[in-house]
């Protein structure tokens, strides 16, 4: 089924069918174990040859990870591990992502490193912090938190609705638990979240309870209406 020829189709009309001779079908859920094993020599060879690089694949992301005293071994230790899974992803008809990143603690390696790799036609952004499994990397310049606060700062106007829609029906407090406060708090666990930002989503949760805010305890709100575990 996913060898079949596909055709495009618009406003009633439908392309010539073009055969499908390689690909992942979107949703496999064999998807992630083809792909690692995809690049399972390639990443064995990487592993061999640049052991200092450290070569990972997590998941189906890719990543090299050095450290060193001087910006000049830091470099010399990642760009030729870096060319050479350049060259191997190329054989094998993929190509690299343009999400990847470079991110470092020193800001003159990150620029020295997207140089080098600019001149072997690899073009890859420079950034102050990583994802990878919705956690943030930041080379240790700062608390990993990034992600989490853009995720944050994204749920105000879900919040607002459901606190909008709770005023009128308090069955809506479901939705702060099942959607908002999930949504807000994925990946937590690997960097943390601050008392102020605790704080927040509390108020925000309780605003959610159809309660309203003249004489209401906040901790007591939250425990009646989501649990004591919730």
């Amino acid at each position: 089924q996913h060898l079949a020829p596909r055709i495009i189709q618009a406003s009633g009309y439908c392309s010539n069918p073009t055969q499908v001779y390689k690909s992942i079908l979107a949703g496999c859920k064999h998807s992630v174990s083809i792909t690692r094993t995809l690049l399972l020599n390639l990443m064995k060879e990487l592993t061999s040859k640049y052991p200092d690089a450290l070569p990972r694949v997590h998941v189906d992301d890719t990543s090299m990870l050095s450290v060193g005293d001087r910006t000049s071994t830091v470099q010399n230790k990642l760009v030729p591990c870096i060319l050479r899974f350049a060259r191997g992803v190329s054989a094998l008809m993929l190509t690299l992502s343009e999400k990847g990143v470079i991110c470092s603690s020193d800001n003159r390696l990150t620029l020295r490193i997207q140089k080098e790799l600019a001149n072997h036609s690899i073009q890859y952004k420079t950034s102050k912090h990583a994802r990878d499994l919705c956690v943030s990397y930041t080379s240790g310049n700062s608390n990993p938190n990034q992600i989490l606060v853009v995720r944050l700062r994204s749920v105000r106007k879900r919040i607002l609705k459901v606190s909008s829609i709770a005023r009128a029906s308090r069955k809506a407090k479901v939705l702060c638990s099942g959607s908002a406060y999930s949504a807000a708090t994925y990946g937590h666990a690997a960097c943390g979240v601050s008392p102020s930002q605790l704080l927040r989503l509390e108020i925000q949760a309780a605003d959610c309870t159809g309660i309203t805010k003249a004489g209401r305890c906040r901790t007591l709100a939250l425990v009646v209406v989501y649990g004591r575990y919730s």
